[in-house]
């Protein structure tokens, strides 16, 4: 049963994280030796929300017994084309708003992004709103994709959620306990891997 994160929802697997819907979301992972954390980034893309929103993901994963000092790849994934970055600058901000992740959490790791907009093999997610998947590798994750309209799921309430602590909500520079939709389970046929070419960073 894969932990699913929905908008505003962080949380942590030993082995695979699922991000429902991501349109001009952004799905973001941390890899470190225990397992994956992960922030559903809605909104979030503007500089002033940075500073309320990445001190919450840093103590999560730290009330997890998460040492940030072991993280090995970060990763950032969205449609470059929808995120609300400012017009003619969007892959600069992509890569700003990674940096600040990486800063605020004290990451001296890799970072890789993945732009939605591209080509996954001969199916790709330009204009449609993806399901994204990480699957913990040791150090790093295989990272497939598929369109979220294709995936067959049950949405629950919050008080259906079945992951307890592993998922919180980040919303108004507070983390709490989990709001908005739970997504299980998630049945995602045919997912497309990621080339780890085209995982940029």
């Amino acid at each position: 049963m894969t932990v699913q994160l929905g908008e505003r929802q962080t949380g942590f697997d030993t082995n695979k994280l699922g991000f429902p819907s991501i349109d001009a979301c952004m799905a973001i992972v941390v890899v470190l030796p225990e397992g994956l954390y992960g922030y559903h980034s809605f909104g979030g893309e503007v500089a002033s929300s940075w500073t309320k929103i990445i001190p919450k993901f840093k103590d999560f994963i730290e009330g997890k017994g998460g040492n940030l000092a072991n993280a090995t790849r970060l990763y950032g994934i969205t449609h470059l084309s929808k995120r609300g970055w400012r017009a003619g600058a969007r892959k600069e901000v992509w890569t700003e708003e990674l940096a600040a992740y990486a800063t605020g959490l004290g990451l001296t790791c890799r970072i890789s992004g993945y732009n939605l907009d591209d080509a996954v093999g001969k199916f790709h997610t330009s204009g449609k709103s993806a399901y994204v998947e990480f699957e913990k590798f040791g150090s790093k994750c295989d990272v497939s994709v598929q369109t979220w309209d294709s995936v067959i799921h049950t949405t629950l309430k919050a008080s259906q959620n079945p992951w307890g602590d592993d998922i919180k909500t980040i919303q108004g520079g507070n983390l709490t306990a989990v709001q908005g939709d739970i997504f299980d389970p998630v049945t995602a046929k045919a997912l497309r891997k990621i080339s780890k070419t085209k995982l940029q960073g």
